[in-house]
């Protein structure tokens, strides 16, 4: 069974200039006291993920086109460290916008999974699907690994704790009745996980961003590799479990070294606004990012990939913000 899930992300409400400036209603109130008009520029703190990642790339991506496209918005994407980051930031206000994975923003929404306990974060609301992304597991080409459970005692970079791609490797090491005890975890960045790599302290790292991904290209030019394959009962099982995983396919030659198509799991990553974001800003930014594909394009090989198809589950998983859904009715993306 194939299943999907989306998430988003994107809002304004803090500005710094000579005082800081906070949207109140239909007008900006600075920290001097007086009041402007409604009118006055809307300035947007956007949480990308680390620099490294596919999700930043993206996110600069949108950043240019609202900057250069949409009147009286100015957004300024953010190195952060990554989609749960980004959602507690979003809630709490000191993000106004950010990207998150499926796993994140899902789970952050509902108030369950890794967000259970805490009450629901009801400030989240879906933008723009991103793209998909799997879970991606790099060998060296000649290492003796051909499946996961060869993995078991070896040295394995899983990212850092609380990144939603450390979250989903978890999920997936949990749903084949495996755990970090089975083998010897390292929390360490993606870039460090891959140059750890490369001097032989690891055996594997599991990288969970949008392919192809820079690093591992990069990875591939000094050094050969494989990445392992799920069985299909592995993939099925993994997004039986959880609702916002499903099946992807690496296709060969992704990479210069994949001569063959790879089957593993991952989800969406997607932009998110805040709720309280002015539903007119948020249809004009939506409509500048869908208009200007070829910009996305140019900035990621996922943008290809970009649909009105992935629309639908964005609501599925955060409500769609107002002005989201009123420019997906007027293309027809939703009903």
């Amino acid at each position: 069974m194939q299943k999907k899930m989306c998430l988003v992300g994107g809002i304004a409400r803090i500005a710094v200039l000579s005082a800081v400036v906070f949207c109140v209603g239909a007008a900006l109130v600075t920290a001097a006291g007086s009041t402007e008009s409604s009118e006055q520029r809307v300035r947007i703190a956007f949480g990308g993920a680390p620099a490294t990642s596919s999700a930043y790339v993206v996110a600069v991506a949108y950043g240019d086109i609202i900057n250069g496209q949409v009147e009286g918005i100015d957004i300024t994407i953010e190195e952060t460290g990554g989609g749960v980051d980004n959602v507690k930031m979003i809630q709490s206000g000191e993000l106004q916008g950010g990207v998150a994975n499926s796993v994140a923003s899902y789970s952050a929404y509902r108030g369950i999974n890794a967000f259970e306990g805490q009450e629901p974060f009801e400030n989240l609301r879906s933008w723009v699907p991103q793209y998909t992304w799997p879970i991606q597991m790099v060998v060296p080409a000649d290492s003796p690994a051909q499946t996961i459970y060869d993995l078991v005692e070896k040295k394995i970079g899983v990212d850092i704790v609380g990144r939603g791609a450390e979250v989903s490797n978890r999920d997936m090491l949990t749903s084949l009745g495996l755990s970090y005890d089975d083998i010897d975890n390292y929390h360490v960045s993606m870039t460090e996980s891959l140059d750890l790599l490369r001097t032989g302290d690891l055996d594997a790292t599991f990288i969970g961003t949008g392919a192809p991904t820079a690093i591992i290209v990069e990875y591939g030019t000094t050094q050969d590799f494989r990445l392992i394959s799920l069985s299909e009962e592995d993939v099925n099982k993994v997004a039986n479990d959880y609702p916002y995983y499903f099946p992807i396919v690496i296709p060969a030659g992704t990479y210069d070294d994949l001569t063959e198509d790879v089957l593993t799991v991952g989800g969406y990553t997607n932009a998110f606004v805040h709720k309280d974001l002015p539903e007119d800003a948020v249809y004009e930014m939506t409509k500048a990012v869908w208009e200007n594909r070829d910009r996305l394009e140019e900035a990621h090989p996922s943008q290809r990939r970009l649909s009105g198809d992935m629309v639908p589950y964005l609501d599925a998983t955060v409500p769609l913000h107002p002005g989201a859904a009123r420019y997906y009715r007027e293309v027809g993306f939703i009903d």
